[in-house]
């Protein structure tokens, strides 16, 4: 009987090693910030794309880091001909390109964005990149990240972002009652 309990536990502690680092190795991966805000679908690394088809463009945005309210949450904006698949840059095709934040069921938006080129060390701007900084998500819920470009006729294309955050509509903010 004993000889039986004592390998009982060896294998059990055998066991218990084995799924422990492993374990103890994917936590660590993930940062503690984004433990916390779970609901993302895709990695922040990868860009998502958004399509501008009568321009024959597309934009890759991706974020500096997870969005949250109530915090500045950058993102680059990198663009590319979708026939060539190169990096294209908007100021020498006149187009000009508006990005707003926008609240539906409040709506309202944010306070404006920056749009900024990207600038390589030796200050010279990087070809199709933009900045897009003061990105101000008020509060929690439902937003879009609305973009624009136009052309120097006035030919205009939309695109919009969908965009869920955690946390509550601020109280009283959304309802105005009228008497």
């Amino acid at each position: 009987m004993k000889c039986h309990h004592w390998l009982g536990s060896i294998l059990i502690s055998m066991l218990s090693l084995g799924s422990f680092p492993t374990h103890a190795l994917s936590l660590q991966t993930v940062s503690p910030q984004f433990a916390r805000s779970a609901p993302t679908s895709l990695p922040l690394s990868t860009p998502i794309p958004v399509a501008f088809p009568n321009f024959g463009l597309q934009a890759g945005l991706s974020w500096d880091s997870q969005p949250q309210v109530g915090v500045d949450s950058p993102f680059t904006l990198s663009w590319t001909e979708v026939a060539s698949g190169q990096a294209i840059a908007l100021e020498p095709l006149a187009l000009q390109l508006k990005v707003e934040l926008w609240m539906p069921s409040m709506g309202h938006g944010s306070a404006p964005v920056v749009i900024e080129p990207v600038l390589d060390p030796q200050g010279k701007a990087v070809v199709g990149q933009y900045r897009v900084t003061n990105v101000q998500f008020i509060m929690g819920g439902d937003w879009e990240i609305r973009m624009a470009l136009q052309d120097a006729q006035g030919k205009l294309e939309l695109a919009t972002l969908a965009l869920k955050l955690p946390g509550r509509a601020s109280r009283g903010g959304g309802r105005h009652h009228h008497h």
